[in-house]
């Protein structure tokens, strides 16, 4: 038994290593640009409609830039969005890179790796996975190009040099000599053994000579499979094992880099210590020039292994974006040739998983959170349906009598139903309101009465859909006030228009099929009762026009809670999560993201906040900047959105080349489309993406401090929009206190004119008290606008994330929080007096500044009174003062570097 269990035990530690050893293989492979395509190709599973070589490897050869496969690269771009965020890296084999060519030691890998490539959060990779990554970026750093220094090639030329002035040697010396050497070699040696990265190093010579036997033998096996290929074209694809990396003859198992790579200890940090890599000049991109004139070139990528430093960085980080990050990685390099751009982008599955892990804040829709509060209600705040006038009727007889008329069907003078083949549904409603305004009271009100006993069969419907409580309405209103048949005539429409628009969802849903109507449930009914009331009060303000109303802006005679207490609608925020059904996807707020008119929970704005999330939790940009590995890091515009300039022309090649999705839309979502268009109209800003940033912006002669604080937002962010809304306000602010200004100036140049000092003292006393009045209203107010604003944008609660200093350095310690055994530490006792020390220098250097313009004023005074050249009382002082400060300056930076 026990030698079967040691058996067992050494199956099983063998697979154990095997599978490590794959494991490594695989991460070693994305940092070095050496994926195993024959392995992917051998496991892909087959493609119905595939048969040729070429085809299974169009759909397999991207698979390992992202989990996805094909389904995702090839979709990637349907949304005609490039990407969210560009990385700008300097091209290393540029020769007019302006960063100098150096060496790099093993410590400086270990510190990138470390400072740069590894960020430990709660949401990111395992410490196992950060410890493959980080062997694998070592073993990774050793197989670069070692850094030639031009005075170790002087050295060089001097020992050949010294070699050849050399005297021939005694052959029969030189045979003793080499049999005293084979006489040594052969006895037990007293020295230290080799290193693992010294015998890796002769292994790898082995493996150069080895290779370039290969090269030879196998030039002329080559050229025969390929005519084997040409008559085999047409005949399915079968992966052929007999050509390896390496050759196809037994000893290529033998000389595997891999397995002698992993017999490296890293561990053992003093093997490294004479170790220097290049930094740049990899050879990876290579500049081809067409012709002499040294200016029509291209840059033409080998795709080999990384062989110097810079382009190791580089790719590592885009390994860990796609493999931990899931983000769409593309690399491009600019027309000149100096950087490399990488483009990063997130797909909408990735967004909303981290916006889940992330408990991002996200906005509910109106429609889902409080729709009824777009309905009209009275001065009181009280919903117009609920009032008297329609629910307690009973004492009145002739709105019975009229009532029942009408229930009964013996005399119908409702106006006619809608033919929605032939009319639109506003062109009906303004027809019906020019009938009702003829009505009399007493069937005015039997009308109303009877419309909303067909609204609320429909309102009980919508509240079930979206889970609405009414139970607080059964109450009864106490002391009701009535309100103008002129107001009731516009409710009968708003509610006409309610039934309509609710009949043509119904439509959509039952006859048409289309399930993004209960994806957009809410929305679509915000949308209809915004409508309902806004084209409501335009029938009236046409036949009700005047100018005092055209003055005063007061253009409504409905006007639902948000009108009533004069501000735009807010919805609440909450933590985002993914809902389980269709209808519960409609309680978050979607917005128009592109020119196709696809809609989604996270405007581009949002979008670009979370890739910049993800990509912080897998590698320290900001790092990166300051060792000079990266150059830039910036969003990407939009110019849809910002300027209004189609991008369908820049996917037009890849359309063609099959890389993005063709929709047909079906006649329930090209009706749905219709339906939008009928409605965007009254719509929220950033529902609809119909105007460009650019557009909306423009100078509006009637209130120049009117600006699009939502259209900002939605474009630039929070920070953003904040600075121009207190733009805005202070604008307006300055409208009081300029047109004071302008009477008190008056006031004062009459006065000065009369000789009236009196009335001159006056009115600057006056001004003066405005400005202090007016500077405390205006930070008064400004907090109350500083209030609304963050319920406007869920910016309550917000906490931001403070990112790491760049220079930072600490001691590696225990976390005492997570048990982390190396994290970067500084005591807080050596801050404070870092604190007090530059405190007390700033002090003293205040003192300093303050002593020298002191005494640059006296040396003036006494100049000027011993009756000194009127030109060295002019020069003298200001040259001492313009010295002083250059000292000053010069003892201020030598200190803050010191206290650093």
């Amino acid at each position: 038994m026990k030698p079967q269990q040691q058996n067992k035990k050494k199956l099983k530690e063998q697979k154990n290593q095997v599978k490590q050893e794959e494991s490594f293989r695989e991460v070693f492979g994305f940092f070095t640009n050496q994926v195993d395509v024959k392995k992917f190709l051998k496991q892909a599973k087959p493609i119905k409609g595939l048969q040729t070589v070429q085809e299974v490897e169009e759909k397999t050869q991207d698979e390992f830039l992202n989990p996805n496969e094909f389904a995702e690269i090839k979709g990637a771009y349907d949304d005609y969005n490039v990407g969210d965020i560009a990385i700008i890296f300097y091209n290393p084999d540029n020769e007019a890179c302006i960063i100098e060519q150096r060496a790099v030691e093993f410590k400086e890998a270990e510190e990138a790796f470390e400072k740069i490539l590894t960020v430990m959060t709660d949401e990111g990779v395992s410490k196992s996975q950060l410890k493959k990554e980080r062997e694998s970026f070592l073993l990774a750093f050793l197989t670069l190009n070692d850094f030639k220094d031009e005075s170790d090639k002087g050295k060089e030329k001097q020992k050949k040099e010294r070699n050849k002035r050399r005297k021939p040697a005694n052959p029969k010396k030189t045979a003793e000599a080499y049999q005293q050497i084979d006489d040594k070699s052969a006895a037990p040696s007293s020295k230290k053994q080799a290193t693992t990265y010294e015998n890796y190093l002769k292994f790898e010579q082995q493996l150069k000579k080895f290779q370039n036997d290969q090269k030879l033998k196998n030039r002329d096996k080559f050229d025969d499979k390929d005519k084997r290929n040409q008559d085999q074209e047409e005949q399915p694809f079968a992966y052929d094992d007999e050509y390896d990396q390496g050759g196809n003859d037994g000893n290529s198992a033998q000389l595997d880099p891999i397995k002698e790579l992993l017999k490296i200890d890293l561990a053992d940090t003093s093997q490294f210590k004479k170790v220097k890599k290049t930094f740049m000049r990899g050879g990876y991109l290579e500049k081809k020039f067409y012709d002499n004139s040294q200016k029509n070139f291209d840059w033409i990528c080998n795709n080999n292994q990384p062989k110097d430093f810079m382009t190791l960085v580089r790719f590592t980080a885009i390994a860990k974006l796609s493999r931990n990050g899931f983000i769409h990685c593309r690399q491009f390099i600019s027309s000149t040739g100096d950087y490399i751009i990488v483009i990063l982008k997130s797909s909408q599955t990735v967004i909303t998983r981290q916006a889940q892990n992330m408990k991002t804040t996200k906005q509910l829709e109106l429609g889902y959170a409080d729709l009824f509060s777009l309905e009209p209600v009275d001065e009181r705040f009280r919903p117009l349906r609920l009032k008297k006038y329609i629910r307690q009727y009973a004492t009145n007889e002739a709105v019975k009598k009229r009532l029942a008329e009408i229930t009964e069907g013996r005399k119908d003078e409702e106006p006619g139903k809608l033919k929605a083949e032939k009319v639109a549904i506003e062109d009906h409603c303004k027809v019906v309101y020019n009938k009702v305004t003829q009505w009399e009271s007493v069937d005015l009100q039997a009308q109303v009465i009877k419309k909303q006993q067909e609204v609320d069969k429909a309102l009980k419907i919508i509240s079930k859909e979206l889970n609405i409580d009414q139970s607080h309405e059964k109450v009864e209103i106490i002391d009701d006030q009535d309100i103008s048949d002129e107001e009731w005539q516009a409710y009968y429409v708003y509610m006409e228009y309610l039934l309509l628009y609710a009949e043509q969802m119904q439509t959509l849903t039952t006859k048409m099929k289309c399930d993004e109507v209960l994806q957009n449930q809410a929305f679509l009914y915000k949308l209809i009762f915004r409508k309902a009331i806004g084209d409501s009060n335009e029938f009236w303000y046409e036949r009700n026009f005047s100018l005092w109303r055209e003055i005063f802006q007061k253009k409504q005679i409905l006007q639902n809670l948000w009108d009533r207490l004069n501000v735009d609608p807010v919805s609440p925020f909450t933590e985002f999560f993914q809902p389980n059904s269709q209808s519960g996807a409609a309680m978050w707020r979607k917005y128009e993201i592109n020119e196709l008119g696809q809609r989604s929970e996270f405007i581009n704005m949002e979008k670009i906040k979370l890739t910049q999330t993800i990509i912080l939790k897998n590698i320290n940009i900001l790092k990166m900047f300051q060792m000079q590995y990266a150059f830039k890091y910036f969003p990407l515009h939009d110019h849809y959105q910002l300027l209004g300039i189609t991008k369908k022309p820049f996917f037009d090649d890849l359309d063609k080349g099959g890389f993005m999705n063709r929709y047909e839309e079906s006649a329930g979502q090209i009706a749905l489309k219709e339906l939008y268009k009928s409605l965007q109209d009254e719509a929220e800003a950033n529902d609809f993406d119909t105007d460009s940033l650019e557009k909306e912006c423009e100078f509006n002669i009637r209130e120049p401090w009117n600006i699009p604080i939502s259209t900002l937002r939605g474009y630039y962010g929070e920070k953003i929009a904040l600075y121009f809304t207190f733009l805005s306000y202070y604008t307006k602010q300055l409208w009081y206190m300029g047109i004071l200004g302008i009477i008190s100036q008056a006031m004062i140049s009459v006065a000065d004119s009369s000789g009236d000092k009196g009335t001159k003292r006056g009115a600057i006393i006056f001004f003066s008290l405005c400005i202090v009045v007016w500077c405390t209203f205006f930070i008064e107010f400004w907090k109350r606008q500083q209030v609304l604003f963050s319920v406007q944008y869920g910016q309550q609660n917000f906490e931001e994330d403070e990112a790491e200093r760049p220079a930072f350095e600490g001691d590696y310690i225990r976390s005492i929080t997570n048990d982390d055994l190396n994290e970067e530490f500084y005591s807080p006792f050596l801050r404070k007096m870092k604190m007090l020390i530059s405190l007390s220098v700033s002090f003293i250097i205040i003192g300093c500044v303050i002593g020298c313009v002191i005494g640059i004023f006296t040396l003036r005074n006494s100049l000027v009174t011993s009756g000194a050249d009127p030109l060295v009382i002019s020069i003298v002082p200001s040259l001492l003062n313009s010295i002083s400060n250059q000292l000053l300056q010069l003892c201020l930076q030598f200190i803050s570097a010191l206290i650093q």
